[in-house]
């Protein structure tokens, strides 16, 4: 090889050693720093890129001018490569050389930075320990000052690069160090004291939260943890034997406490979310138990859990129930569609008979319903309403549309059986249900029938079987049979009756072809009223097609003036019609004489007469002269009822209730609806039956118009 390509050889390999140092990190020069403690390293130089092509070039150029020109790579003679000093190898794998060495177990100082290489010359990183001290080294080796993250764990190091170990006190804030170096975090213990180093490491003070479990404690100015009860800003807490604040139930000896979710020992009325319930805290914080009262209302608290009590609660063999807000109920208490009696006083459910509010109820023995509708028990039957009180009288029972007769006695109430009289009308009650009957009731040879009431039908005919038809006597016996309208003696008889027929309190009359008589029957120019439905004979006042009829006892119709009770009636001489007197005034001459009647004053006691005249002339119709006894043979004539008109005067010549009365007589004016209108020292209004019946005494009462002028 000549010297040119010597020369170009060289410049080759140059410009390779020069391309590698440029591909290494931190390519400064290493400059030796004597005030460091470490050894000082020495100075590299190393040509940069542009220098290495400058002599490249250069030989090149020589070589051409002394006539000799590059042979092929064929051609060249193999020459060793030389590694540069500097840096070298990639992330992890970084070495040093110098003066052609690889530096290896010592210092180096590089562009800022300090560097350790191994023993095997490689920098090192992460956590290592040097000489006894534990550095910090990032992955490009470099030497880390103050805190530095490596692989997930914060570490202080020191100005001179030595890792802080035990407790170190920077930016106001107290942190421990593990002998690893690593920052501590959560409870540590400390020569027989805890800390809490919260998440980032500081040591708390006060409250803190444990990284942990994430739950809090609590620290006092020195950062040692607290255990048991604490009391903080006026308020209660509990941090157990680990160091964590407590919540929810707790115990301690004998006692148990419920502190909330933010550690406060609760006092009064506390609500757990996790068991949903209720606790009762007494000023201590106690929990209480057993019955408790709290504002007028009983709760009671398990004495296990301490939990407040809701529902049904079986107790020492009484039984009770809580509200859902825990208060005992009392009084009456609806629960799942059923009603019970809960004493007011003590709050026990009661059961058996219960009186409440003047009824009476019956609670089941088994579970305290209170029992509705039929009730059996091994004394006597009762019927209990919708409502649960005991019926007294009539009940009706919707379930089984039927009716019930219990006893009137309040304090009784025992469903009555068999025949039963209520006022004036019988009934049966079924002896086995005491249900009332309905229907035909055969007993013994007798038969009965219950209408559709209840009540037993008497002295009327019934409808039996086909077109039969029986008489049910006063007794409620069916008695006589009516077969095709014919009347025979007894129930299937074939021989019929006639004549009248006594049937208990009331009679019949049947006439000769057997037939039930009916309306108006004449017997020896007598006339009887006969029911039209059941042929029964009247008596009284019968009203027959809008006419009133007086019958007497003995069903005899009554004619003429008649005495019925305390009043004077007209009946028709011929046909015992009710006479009866004009009902309303039907002319304004009419009305005027009602008005002035009611407006015009007594003039004294014996003025019977001057009051008639008075009214009279109020009325604007003269004033009619003379007494009683003067109008009555003037102007009063008339004695039928049908006569008396509204405004006509009805007086009495004489009578013997007054000595005046026996010489002058008295005076009325019938003012319509049955009434009358005069003065006895007073003016008062009675009915005219009552007037009539009371002044006939020496002369019968007649009526006319007053001067014989009509008003009507």
């Amino acid at each position: 090889m000549n010297r040119a390509q010597r020369l170009l050889a060289l410049g080759s390999c140059l410009a390779l050693c020069a391309s590698a140092a440029v591909a290494i990190p931190n390519t400064a020069s290493a400059e030796t720093v004597a005030n460091l403690p470490q050894p000082a390293s020495e100075t590299i130089e190393t040509p940069s890129p542009e220098e290495n092509k400058a002599q490249s070039d250069s030989v090149t150029a020589s070589a051409e001018a002394e006539g000799e020109t590059p042979t092929s790579a064929t051609e060249r003679e193999p020459v060793a490569e030389e590694v540069p000093d500097g840096w070298h190898g990639g992330t992890g794998s970084l070495w040093y050389q110098q003066d052609g060495e690889r530096l290896t177990n010592r210092w180096l100082y590089d562009n800022g930075s300090w560097f350790y290489f191994s023993e095997e010359g490689v920098a090192l990183t992460g956590v290592q320990k040097i000489d006894g001290s534990l550095y910090c080294f990032d992955n490009d080796g470099r030497m880390q000052a103050g805190w530095t993250l490596c692989d997930g764990t914060w570490y202080h190091a020191k100005s001179s690069g030595a890792l802080d170990i035990g407790w170190l006190y920077t930016g106001g804030s107290w942190y421990l160090l593990a002998d690893d170096g690593s920052m501590l975090t959560g409870i540590q213990e400390i020569n027989g004291s805890s800390y809490l180093l919260q998440a980032n490491g500081a040591m708390a003070t006060g409250w803190g939260v444990d990284p942990a479990s994430g739950r809090w404690c609590f620290a006092d100015a020195s950062g040692c943890l607290k255990t048991g009860w604490q009391y903080i800003s006026g308020t209660w807490y509990l941090i157990g034997d680990d160091h964590l604040m407590l919540t929810g139930l707790q115990t301690r000896g004998d006692a148990a406490y419920y502190l909330q979710d933010s550690g406060a020992m609760a006092t009064g009325w506390a609500w757990d979310s996790s068991s949903m319930s209720w606790y009762l805290a007494n000023g201590s914080g106690a929990l209480a138990s057993g019955w408790q009262r709290v504002s007028g209302s009983w709760y009671w608290l398990d004495p296990q859990s301490k939990a407040m009590g809701t529902g049904w609660l079986n107790l020492d063999g009484a039984r009770y129930h809580l509200s859902g807000s825990g208060a005992m109920d009392t009084g009456w208490l609806l629960d799942a569609r059923s009603w019970y009696w809960l004493d007011p006083s003590v709050g026990n459910m009661r059961t058996d008979w219960q009186r409440v509010g003047g009824s009476w109820y019956f609670m089941d023995e088994a579970d305290g319903r209170m029992h509705t509708g039929l009730l059996n028990l091994s004394s006597a039957k009762y019927y209990m309403t919708p409502s649960g009180t005991m019926a007294t009288g009539w009940a009706y029972d919707e379930s089984s549309s039927c009716w019930y007769l219990a006893s009137s006695d309040s304090s009784d109430g025992r469903l009555l059986t068999g025949w039963q009289k209520v006022g004036s009308t019988w009934y049966y009650l079924r002896p086995d249900n005491a249900q009332m009957f309905t229907g035909w009731y055969q007993e013994g040879d007798a038969l009965y029938f219950l209408k559709s009431s209840g009540a037993m039908a008497a002295n009327e005919w019934v409808d039996y079987i086909g077109d039969t038809r029986l008489y049910m006597s006063a007794d409620g016996h069916a008695t006589f049979e009516m077969r095709n309208g014919l009347i025979y003696k007894n129930r299937n008889s074939d021989e019929l009756a006639s004549g009248w027929v006594r049937q208990d309190d009331s009679w019949l009359y049947i006439n000769q072809d057997g037939s039930l008589a009916k309306g108006w029957l004449n017997l020896n120019e007598t006339w009887y009223y006969l029911d039209p439905n059941n042929g029964t004979m009247r008596t009284g006042w019968v009203l027959v097609d809008g006419l009133w009829y007086w019958l007497d006892s003995s069903g005899a119709m009554a004619t003429g003036w008649t005495n019925i009770g305390s009043s004077r009636w007209q009946l028709d001489d011929y046909t015992g019609a009710l006479h009866e007197p004009e009902q309303a005034p039907s002319t304004d001459l009419q009305r005027r004489i009602v008005e002035a009647a009611g407006v015009t004053p007594s003039p004294g006691g014996g003025l019977c007469a001057m009051w008639v005249s008075q009214v009279f002339s109020r009325a604007g119709l003269g004033y009619p002269e003379g007494n009683a006894c003067d109008m009555f043979w003037q102007w009063c004539s008339r004695s039928d009822l049908r006569e008396l008109k509204v405004g006509m005067i009805v007086a009495i010549p004489s009578h013997t209730h007054t000595y005046l009365g026996g010489i002058y007589g008295h005076v009325c004016i019938y003012i319509g609806g049955g009434m009358i209108m005069d003065n006895v020292g007073y003016v008062r209004t009675m009915p005219l039956n009552d007037w009539l019946e009371y002044y006939t005494t020496t002369h019968s009462p007649k009526w006319g118009w007053c001067n014989n002028q009509p008003l009507s």
